[in-house]
């Protein structure tokens, strides 16, 4: 989790930066950007948890952060074969946000299946330090990453950060057991219903 969001501060800092230094990105379409990146965070949480209701987190929580890994070494990659642009970041930035998304809300509902009853108060305080240690260190060593490599290829290194966590993830022995489903379930739509109306709501 450290890795993963580490990765994430670093990949935010260096997306930006590789528009406005590589592509001379104005301040319009920095904005454009940003808004690729966090739509998800309203289009898909609700969506996303849902989904972790009816399936196991840890294959999700893989495939996530090897999407992510894929996406930011398509960036350099453009870069070096001068395809880079800057519609090409809206969609990369979105695609990233919706797997980031996933992540964030498979974590920690997969979390109170790994870890004893006893023990879950103790791990999510971990995961929140975890976040914290990322937001401290993260855009610091993004910064001196950036100013060595460039933008473009820090995001190489940020990718490295993804891959380490998903074999992390991989690593882990405890099996994670099938979310249970009966006929009573309510549908998907209804749920994110029953979401919607809780935030409207609150």
């Amino acid at each position: 989790e450290t890795v993963s969001a580490t990765g994430v501060q670093i990949s935010e800092l260096a997306l930006l930066l590789t528009a406005v230094v590589t592509l001379r990105a104005s301040a319009f379409e920095i904005g454009l950007l940003n808004v690729a990146r966090y739509t998800p965070f309203v289009v898909v949480s609700l969506f996303a948890g849902v989904w972790f209701d009816r399936h196991r987190r840890r294959p999700a929580l893989i495939a996530s952060n090897a999407g992510r890994a894929l996406l930011l070494g398509l960036v350099p990659l453009a870069v070096l074969s001068g395809v880079l642009s800057i519609g090409l970041l809206y969609v990369i930035g979105f695609l990233l946000g919706a797997l980031t998304v996933v992540f964030d809300v498979g974590s920690l509902s997969y979390l109170p299946g790994l870890v004893s009853q006893r023990h879950l108060t103790e791990a999510n305080s971990k995961v929140q330090a975890s976040y914290a240690l990322a937001g401290i260190g993260g855009p610091g060593l993004g910064g001196l990453l950036i100013g060595i490599l460039t933008a473009p290829i820090t995001l190489f290194f940020s990718s490295a950060t993804y891959l380490a966590s998903a074999v992390s993830l991989i690593l882990i022995s405890r099996p994670e057991p099938e979310p249970e489903a009966t006929d009573e379930t309510p549908s998907i739509r209804t749920l994110i219903g029953e979401g919607i109306r809780a935030v409207l709501g609150n």
